[in-house]
């Protein structure tokens, strides 16, 4: 089996998904080894362990398989012809996808087995890395670093096998039960190795040590290599009985790439299926809207193995303001931010003329958040309440599919019907309502509840800039003669009444667009229009 890494970044975009330690010991020696690995750069740890893996694969090699002559056979395959017969089979891979992570599966072994019981051990490692090679800058593009640690993992998986098989097997004629036990053996161990490793640069890339999906991802791996074996045996056997009648295997090995692949498509849609029931349930336990957000969007990235998932709440009324909620895969998340200027963003304006989800992607030249993504309306029964933003997936080499698509839009149904059956949509009012109450507060005076001096401020700066030419705002200022001898004669209740019915007469001989404040102590301050009476109003 030949399992590769597909993605991973400076922060370890893709991991193995599992709890953090429950105890402080645990904890402790997770916080030492994050401090450990952040004292190195992560492309230096990552091409450490690429070097390791390569120097150990030499080793083993050196140790164990230089001089051997190979398998005694009558004819051998040229290992151009089983390069090409590897690349071939790293091309037609299985996808399976543990949460954020995609590891890939193949028909490998079956070249792999061949090509050990065909080619002496050099020519049988130039096979494999070429092939492999071939494979991996064809069909995934993968740039420098991935390629050279996952042909660093390829070879060291080729020079364990080929060792387990040397010294099981008896390799000196046609293959017989040790032959077979070594074979089933190497291929079975190849599969452990190969998941470790890569747990391993997960880990190293920035990840935590997430090793609890790694017995899934090993049962699954060995499964398909016993069964590749299995057929690579026949084949070899073939070979030594009549060439001439491989083709027979032609269609068994059609059947069980169509199996792989079934199973994968079947497991894929049983985990969507339970993060869908898992949404829901978030939906209906968190009793506050922010919460249930955040929660429900850090669930979808987890669904969609996306970077970034946003909600967008627009506003019931003209004068108010979209609120957004956003997730990241790094980061804190953004949690019911105002948001202008929505009507001018063609992505909005594209929703609240759609009635169906849609891709999307950035303009040349656009400045975006994301490079690819997708987008689904939030539609009650009567109104538009929002939208729902799925962008950049994190396994390199991925899009977004239509399967996604329609995955995004139960999901957006889901959080559309919780938003418009009233539960989440009153804790909307209440957080408008305790927004426009901290507000007051901040801009108000608690005794007199006249504007403090912040919002006077303000006022008047607006009010400046508002006047029309030839026209004047005045601003009078008064203070109360005495105000201490009264708080120190009859008490501080004393004073406030007298700052409250300060308070009061200002406001009874005050215009209705003129404006009063108490700016501090026993200070007050009126904004005034300048009317031709004005003067005389005053006096």
């Amino acid at each position: 089996m030949s399992t590769r890494i597909r993605g991973f970044t400076d922060r370890a975009r893709s991991t193995l998904s599992c709890t953090d330690g429950s105890t402080t010991r645990r904890g402790r020696a997770r916080a030492f080894a994050d401090g450990a690995l952040r004292r190195f750069p992560v492309t230096g740890r990552i091409w450490a362990l690429t070097l390791l893996l390569a120097a150990v694969a030499a080793a083993i090699y050196l140790v164990a398989l230089r001089g051997q002559p190979g398998p005694q056979v009558d004819f051998r395959i040229p290992w151009p012809v089983m390069a090409f017969a590897v690349a071939v089979a790293e091309l037609r891979v299985v996808e399976v996808h543990f949460r954020r992570e995609t590891h890939s599966f193949s028909l490998s072994e079956f070249p792999a087995v061949v090509g050990m019981f065909f080619l002496n051990p050099g020519e049988y490692l130039a096979a494999v890395l070429v092939g492999s090679a071939a494979a991996l800058m064809i069909g995934s593009r993968q740039r420098p670093m991935k390629l050279a640690f996952n042909l660093a993992n390829f070879m060291l998986v080729a020079v364990v096998s080929l060792t387990i098989l040397y010294h099981i097997g008896e390799m000196d004629g046609p293959p017989h039960v040790r032959d077979w036990i070594g074979a089933f053996a190497a291929t079975e161990v190849s599969t452990i190795l190969a998941a470790i490793t890569i747990a391993t640069v997960i880990t190293v890339s920035g990840g935590a040590p997430q090793f609890k999906k790694l017995p899934e991802m090993i049962q699954f791996g060995a499964m398909v290599a016993c069964a590749n074996t299995s057929l690579a045996l026949l084949a070899v056997s073939i070979l030594w009985l009549d060439p001439s009648l491989l083709w027979l295997l032609a269609l068994p090995i059609v059947i069980v790439f169509l199996a792989y692949r079934a199973y994968a498509s079947e497991r894929e849609k049983h985990e969507r299926l339970e993060l869908l029931y898992q949404s829901s349930r978030i939906l209906q336990h968190s009793p506050e809207l922010d919460s249930a957000l955040v929660a429900l969007l850090s669930h979808a990235r987890t669904m969609f193995r996306a970077e970034l998932a946003e909600v967008v709440l627009y506003p019931r009324h003209p004068e108010a303001e979209a609120l957004r909620t956003r997730s990241w895969h790094e980061g804190q998340p953004e949690v019911m931010t105002p948001v202008s200027g929505l009507g001018e963003d063609p992505l909005h304006t594209r929703v609240r003329t759609t009635t169906a989800p849609f891709f999307y992607a950035p303009a040349p030249g656009e400045r975006s958040d994301a490079r690819q993504g997708m987008v689904s309306p939030l539609r009650g029964e009567s109104e538009l309440i929002g939208s729902l933003r799925i962008a950049n997936r994190l396994t390199e080499g991925t899009t977004f599919s239509d399967d996604d698509l329609r995955l995004l839009e139960t999901l957006a149904n889901q959080v559309a019907s919780a938003l418009e059956n009233g539960h989440l949509e009153q804790s909307l009012a209440e957080l408008s309502r305790l927004k426009e109450q901290l507000r007051y507060q901040a801009y108000h005076d608690p005794l007199t509840h006249l504007p403090n001096r912040s919002l006077f401020v303000e006022l008047v700066n607006k009010r400046l800039a508002a006047l029309p030419m030839r026209r004047h705002a005045v601003v009078l200022f008064l203070d109360l003669d005495d105000f201490k001898i009264v708080n120190d004669t009859l008490g501080h209740a004393a004073g406030d009444r007298l700052l409250a019915d300060v308070a009061d007469r200002l406001r009874n001989v005050l215009r209705d667009e003129d404006v009063a404040a108490r700016l501090g102590g026993d200070e007050f301050a009126a904004l005034l229009d300048d009317e031709p009476d004005l003067t005389r109003s005053m006096v």
